[in-house]
């Protein structure tokens, strides 16, 4: 979206709402649009200036003459959308719509032109607090509208005409659509994995981020593909690295969102040394496990959260091992915000990982997502009759005691949700005294030459 406004003058719109609005009277009916071919897309919003009065002999629409202004200006046709109204709209209504009317927000977000106009109806005509003393009940002595006066009236609409510009420029919000991968997933039909990704891009939806502010980051395995399959920036790295990675990422650039996601056998296996100091460190990103309890790429093996007694391919007598239980394992490592998922709650999910991506600090999303292929125990079926959503029983993530009791129980019913948060403990980037001043590394500058830089480079690569 472009938008024009910004370049003129406050002064310019509200001595142009006065002229026009004052000069014409009422007109057709408010929202009125006149279509044209494709090319410019312009939306007017305000007060009668352009809103057009029929009654006013040679004037026409203000919106028209605008767009017909740009037409031959930049040789491209314009398709305006007029949804300004003639009902003593002010400044503080105008904002109030733009903020909560969806035709508005929908129309800013399709827009590649907005005018905004303001001022008729906020100024005090006929009044003592009126400057230019212009006024003389409906009628106007337009001669005395020009100079200081016209400025004065002009500056008391600034701050107004900024809130108003300020909530249009805010941008457009994403959908799922708009984070879909340039790779399809080629998971298994009804893999638990394709619930998780779809619950990553909802929440980053929800939260209004754009692509470039996320970084998905994944070791080895089924699950951690990912990042091939959401539009954000991504990396695949080394079995059981990817926490090595995202830790440098976040300290290079805490500005962004990192969020890893892998498997039980990537995350807790050949990766739980990085996991256990990750969390320990209070590394500022957000770890979701696609816990399948299986080994699914290498088609089915035990993995550290495979349940005692489990037969695989590597123990056809069942597993002797007991597993991990990863939620009293962050707990006790430090990690301040440590969740349970599943796969077949996906709107549960979604909050989750919402509350796991704002949280500044560690946050651990174990996700049971069940592997249809080779895990015949721990299936969707097994899930959804034991699961429990930890709000349901009123558990409060903010009590260790409670958080560590809930976390150890499995059985019939097995809880899901947050069962532990704690704020007062910094993240690691907050304790980093050369990232206190001077935003991120990785925007600062390099502090050599560009050639010396481009040298660097190309040796490390």
């Amino acid at each position: 979206m472009a938008t024009m406004t910004r370049a003129w003058p406050a002064a310019w719109l509200a001595v142009a709402t006065i002229a026009f609005a004052a000069a014409c009277g009422p007109g057709p009916s408010a929202g009125q649009t006149a279509a044209t071919t494709t090319g410019w897309h312009l939306v007017t919003f305000g007060d009668s200036i352009p809103f057009g009065q029929d009654d006013c002999g040679e004037c026409e629409t203000f919106t028209t003459l605008f767009g017909d202004a740009i037409a031959k200006a930049t040789g491209k046709s314009v398709e305006v959308q007029n949804l300004s109204t003639h009902d003593n709209l002010t400044g503080a209504r105008l904002l109030g719509r733009i903020q909560t009317s969806k035709p508005f927000r929908d129309a800013v977000a399709d827009a590649d032109i907005i005018v905004v106009t303001i001022g008729h109806n906020d100024t005090p005509w006929n009044s003592d607090d009126d400057p230019c003393d212009g006024a003389n009940g409906d009628t106007f002595n337009w001669s005395k509208y020009t100079g200081d006066c016209v400025t004065q009236l002009a500056r008391r609409h600034g701050d107004e005409l900024d809130k108003i510009l300020t909530e249009i420029e805010t941008r457009p919000a994403l959908t799922i659509k708009d984070l879909k991968g340039h790779t399809d997933p080629d998971w298994c039909p009804g893999c638990g994995d394709f619930g998780v990704l779809h619950a990553l891009k909802q929440a980053i939806a929800d939260l209004g981020l754009y692509p470039h502010e996320v970084l998905t980051i994944s070791g080895i395995g089924c699950s951690s593909n990912l990042p091939g399959y959401i539009n954000t920036y991504g990396m695949h790295t080394l079995h059981g690295r990817s926490l090595a990675v995202a830790t440098g990422a976040a300290l290079a650039n805490h500005e962004l969102k990192v969020v890893v996601t892998g498997g039980d056998g990537d995350g807790y296996g050949i990766g739980g040394n990085h996991l256990l100091h990750a969390m320990r460190r209070n590394v500022d990103l957000t770890y979701i496990v696609m816990d399948n309890q299986i080994y699914g790429l290498t088609t089915g093996q035990i993995s550290p959260t495979s349940i005692k007694g489990m037969k695989t391919k590597s123990t056809p007598f069942g597993s002797v091992e007991n597993p991990i239980n990863p939620i009293p394992l962050a707990i006790a490592a430090g990690a301040t915000y440590v969740a349970r998922g599943y796969t077949g709650q996906v709107k549960h999910l979604v909050e989750l990982i919402k509350g796991g991506m704002q949280h500044k600090g560690f946050a651990l999303i174990d996700c049971f997502s069940p592997c249809v292929t080779f895990n015949k125990d721990n299936t969707h079926e097994f899930f959804k009759q034991r699961t429990q959503k930890l709000e349901d029983m009123g558990h409060d993530p903010m009590d260790f005691h409670q958080a560590i009791e809930r976390a150890f129980a499995w059985g019939e019913a097995i809880p899901i949700g947050l069962f532990w948060k704690r704020e007062d403990l910094p993240a690691l980037d907050e304790l980093e005294p050369v990232l206190a001043e001077g935003g991120a590394m990785a925007r600062r500058p390099l502090g050599i030459d560009a050639d010396t830089a481009r040298a660097l480079v190309a040796e490390l690569m």
